[in-house]
């Protein structure tokens, strides 16, 4: 979800023993000056996930209670 919302690098399983690209993901979220930073989408994220309009406990019993009729 991070990666989808630009707050975050998705490394593969098999990249995680290359120590250069490590490096390169690493510096690229420190280094990113963009309009939108790595940090910035994130909190974003966070913030949107936090002020959803209706809970997953909420969204779940409706649809348990919608099954059950």
């Amino acid at each position: 979800m991070l990666a989808r919302h630009g707050g975050a690098i998705v490394l593969e399983k098999h990249e995680l023993a290359n120590s250069t690209k490590i490096a390169e993901a690493i510096n690229t979220v420190l280094k990113d000056k963009s309009i939108y930073s790595y940090s910035m989408n994130a909190r974003k994220l966070a913030e949107m996930l936090v002020n959803q309009p209706i809970s997953a406990k909420q969204l779940m019993i409706r649809h348990a209670e919608f099954a059950a009729r």
